[in-house]
């Protein structure tokens, strides 16, 4: 047993025990808590260490990388890195060349979302009352809060109103909502932003912002929305928006009404799978703790770079991948993907990606039938770009892949056919 085996096993036995130990102190309602807890701060020393994600560059399959080169016209715009099981970079043609990723983004986001939020993070929406007859509304971006949400909390209000406030006392209903600065990425063009796809990134979305009055006017659409119920019980009051900032944590009263998002898995499907934009960008400023697009994106590049995932040139402007001005490589992407195999959340993690032939932006891929099912991943598309990265799972284990292209056309055909390649190849087994 080499070093570097031997570390593993002796700090696998240590981790055993910790998690034991935690579990014996806690009563059951928090020991997955306390076991994740545990979990991820043994993975982080671990990464530190280079104990179980370091990659090996020594063992690559020159037949396998000769076979894909021929499967490709245009070589010189086209990446694709494959790791193997054992942390081998398998197959690297223009691995280090920076590349739009397109939706491939999200991998990234979501990786580091579900690493420091965890996974029972939600993004609630509360009221809270405080004496001076004010209710405070304030949200987290929940990507499905429904016309039935905004009436139950118009309707919480309602009940309280009438239940402690004199006639005479008017109620003042405060929504807290980020600077308008803030509701887009600044490198998304114009033209997206009068799509579903490109919609502002609020606190307070009525579904997302997706109906056709939130694209431009969010808040109207969701004050419009709310005061129609509203209106049904209480007919004096009145309504303002402000700052989050204004209104710290702790002074904001007592909560009257509560509406919780999906629990973390289904924002991380909804993300990945369903590559919902969004979702995307809520997690990433959730995970960095503000709404600032540019800080948000600090927080990430800092977290790539200290599990050794970035370098000084790649170029992250959005959570997404809906900006053209992000710059990755398919060497980090491919790294990514296999050190989260490694994450105490990687079930997580892993089982939110579309499943090609069967759930998600992978369900009608091109291809043939044998992969149905076998490859989980993240497709990216953006006008002349095309990527996907992801896992094939086979009888050699799991195996690492990303393949983007830029400046090209519609090529779903030609990363099938790699798909296909590395999944049928018996080189260098």
């Amino acid at each position: 047993m080499d070093r570097y085996k031997l570390n593993n096993h002796r700090l696998s036995w240590i981790i055993g025990l910790i998690i034991l130990f935690a579990s014996s102190l806690v009563s059951a309602k928090n020991s997955k808590y306390i076991i994740y807890k545990v979990s991820s701060f043994v993975y982080k020393a671990r990464t530190s260490l280079g104990l179980i994600t370091k990659l090996r560059s020594g063992r690559q399959c020159l037949q396998l990388r000769k076979r894909i080169i021929s499967l490709i016209p245009e070589i010189d715009n086209w990446s694709v890195t494959i790791i193997d099981s054992l942390g081998n970079k398998f197959v690297d043609i223009n691995g280090e060349h920076l590349r739009i990723p397109a939706s491939n983004q999200k991998l990234l986001t979501t990786a580091y979302a579900l690493d420091k939020l965890g996974p029972y993070y939600s993004l609630d929406t509360t009221v809270s009352y405080r004496p001076e007859n004010k209710y405070i509304m304030r949200g987290n971006g929940n990507p499905d809060l429904s016309e039935n949400n905004i009436q139950a909390l118009a309707e919480d209000i309602a009940e309280h109103i009438s239940s402690n406030l004199r006639g005479d006392q008017v109620p003042h209903i405060i929504f807290l909502e980020e600077d308008r600065k803030y509701w887009w990425p600044n490198h998304w063009i114009q033209s997206d932003r009068n799509w579903e796809y490109g919609a502002p990134i609020t606190r307070l979305a009525y579904l997302g912002n997706s109906v056709s009055n939130s694209l431009h006017d969010p808040l109207s659409s969701f004050h419009k929305t709310f005061t129609h119920y509203l209106s049904k019980s209480i007919t004096n009051y009145q309504t303002s928006t402000k700052l989050p900032t204004n209104y710290l944590f702790k002074n904001n009263g007592q909560v009257i009404s509560i509406i919780k998002s999906s629990p973390m898995q289904s924002l991380l499907s909804l993300s990945n799978s369903e590559s919902h934009n969004f979702t995307s960008e809520v997690l990433l400023r959730q995970a960095s703790k503000t709404w600032d697009t540019y800080a948000a994106i600090t927080g990430l590049y800092k977290w790539l770079a200290r599990y050794g995932l970035s370098n000084s040139t790649i170029t992250i402007s959005d959570g997404s991948g809906l900006s053209r001005t992000n710059k990755v490589s398919t060497n980090i992407l491919s790294s990514l993907l296999y050190r989260m195999n490694y994450h105490p959340l990687s079930a997580y993690y892993f089982s939110s990606m579309a499943i090609l032939g069967k759930r998600g932006t992978l369900s009608s891929f091109p291809g043939s039938n044998e992969l149905n099912g076998i490859f989980v991943g993240k497709t990216g598309t953006l006008t002349n770009v095309r990527a996907l990265s992801g896992v094939l799972k086979n009888n050699n284990g799991n195996t690492y892949i990303s393949i983007i292209g830029n400046n090209v056309s519609y090529s779903d055909g030609l990363i099938s056919r790699i798909l296909v390649e590395t999944s049928n190849s018996s080189y260098c087994h």
